[in-house]
C-alpha cells in the first residue's frame, strides 16, 4: 500500500489531508490496482471519499481486473449507490465485469431504470462484450427496455440494430396504450427510409390504434411507401382498409402497374378480386369480363412428362387467373380511367 491508501484504510482523515497537502499522488494504486478512492468506497468513509474527490481522485479508475467502482456496486445490486456514482461523474463505458460494460450488466439484470440512465449519460449502445454481444442481447423482459423516446432512438439508430428486435413493437405498444401520438408520429417520421416494416407496425393496417392516418405528414410518407415499398397484398390491404387515403397516387399509372404486378404473382387470382373491391370502395366503377384461357384450356396449370421417366409428372402454374384470361374496365365519374387486359387475353 501507499501511505495514502494506508491512511484511508485506517480511516485517518487528518493523515489523508496532510498527505494530500504534501502533494501525494492521489491515484497511485496498490498491487491489486485499487486506488485510495477505491479503498475509501470499500470502507464507506464518506468524508474521506469527498476529500479525495476534491483533490482530483479519478472516480473512473479501474483495478487489476479492469473493474471500476461503478461496476462493483452495479454487480452487487446497489442501485441507489450506482445512481449516486453517476451524479458524481462515473462513466458507464469505463470498467468491465467479465467483459461486460455497465450498460450490458444493467440489461442482463433487468435494471431498466439504470439502462435508461446510462443511455442518458451517453453510454455506448453498440459496445460488444467478450462474446460479441451488445447490451440488448441480454434483455429478456416483456416491457420496453427504455421508455424515453430519446433513448429509444439511440437504440434504433445504432449500427447493431440492423436486425430489428421485438423492442420496436414493445415501444409502439407502450406509446399507443398511453395515447402518446406525438412520440408515435415522431418515430414514424424518423424511421429510416427503407424501414417500411416499422412504419407499417406503427400504423397497424388492420387495427389502427391512433389517429395518425389523419395527419398530412404521415399520409405523405405512406403514399411514398405505397408506391415504392409495399408488397402487393399490403398495398391492397391498405387501400381496402382506408379507401379515403392516397388521393395523390391512385391514378391510371398506379392502377395499371398494380394490375401488372398482380398478374406476375402466384396469388394473382386471390389478389385481383381484393384489388377490385378496394377500387370500388375508392369510388371506381369496375367491369370485369372473363374468358376461358386458351393456353391451359381453363385448367389453370400445365402438365409436363419428362422424357427420361414417364412416371414423373410436373405441373406448372399458368399465367392466367384460375383458368381465365380477364379484361377489366375501370371508370370514375363516367370516364374510362383504364382498360386493362391480361397478357394473353386475345391469344
Amino acid at each position: 500500500m501507499t501511505k495514502l491508501i494506508q491512511a484511508v484504510e485506517e480511516g485517518n482523515i487528518k493523515k489523508v489531508e496532510s498527505l494530500l497537502k504534501k502533494r501525494m499522488p492521489v491515484d497511485v494504486p496498490d498491487n491489486y490496482g485499487r486506488t485510495a478512492l477505491m479503498h475509501a468506497f470499500i470502507k464507506g468513509n464518506q468524508q474521506i471519499i469527498n476529500t479525495l474527490l476534491q483533490n482530483g481522485a479519478n472516480i473512473n479508475a479501474t483495478d487489476r481486473n479492469n473493474e471500476s467502482i461503478l461496476i462493483w456496486y452495479l454487480d452487487a445490486g446497489q442501485i441507489q449507490i450506482v445512481k449516486i456514482l453517476m451524479q458524481m461523474g462515473s462513466n458507464p463505458d469505463i470498467g468491465l465485469k467479465d467483459g461486460k460494460t455497465a450498460l450490458i450488466l444493467a440489461a442482463e439484470k433487468q435494471y431498466n431504470d439504470l439502462v435508461e440512465l446510462f443511455l442518458e449519460k451517453k453510454a455506448n449502445p453498440v459496445y460488444l462484450d467478450s462474446s460479441g454481444n451488445t447490451f440488448y442481447k441480454y434483455y429478456t423482459g416483456n416491457s420496453p427496455l427504455v421508455f424515453s423516446y430519446h433513448n429509444f432512438m439511440k437504440i434504433y439508430n445504432s449500427k447493431y440494430y440492423s436486425s430489428k428486435s421485438n423492442d420496436i413493437s414493445r415501444f409502439i405498444d407502450f406509446y399507443a396504450k398511453n395515447n402518446d401520438e406525438v412520440s408515435l408520429k415522431k418515430f414514424f417520421l424518423n424511421t429510416s427510409e427503407s424501414d417500411c416494416e416499422t412504419r407499417k407496425t406503427i400504423i397497424n393496417l388492420t387495427h389502427p390504434t391512433n389517429n395518425l392516418l389523419n395527419d398530412s405528414e404521415v399520409i405523405s410518407v405512406l403514399e411514398k411507401d405505397l408506391v415504392k415499398h409495399y408488397l402487393i397484398h399490403d398495398k391492397i390491404a391498405l387501400l381496402k382498409q382506408h379507401p379515403q387515403l392516397f388521393m395523390n397516387v391512385i391514378n391510371a399509372t398506379f392502377i395499371q402497374r398494380l394490375f401488372e404486378d398482380i398478374e406476375r404473382d402466384d396469388f394473382r387470382a386471390n389478389y385481383i378480386d381484393n384489388f377490385i373491391l378496394a377500387l370500388r370502395k375508392r369510388g371506381f366503377v369496375i367491369e370485369k369480363v372473363s374468358q376461358k384461357c386458351s393456353l391451359c384450356q381453363g385448367k389453370g396449370e400445365f402438365s409436363n412428362y419428362s422424357s427420361w421417366n414417364e412416371n414423373d409428372n410436373y405441373s406448372y402454374l399458368c399465367s392466367c387467373f384460375n383458368g381465365n384470361q380477364i379484361q377489366i374496365k375501370v371508370s370514375q365519374n363516367g370516364k374510362l380511367v383504364i382498360n386493362y387486359k391480361s397478357e394473353h387475353y386475345n391469344s
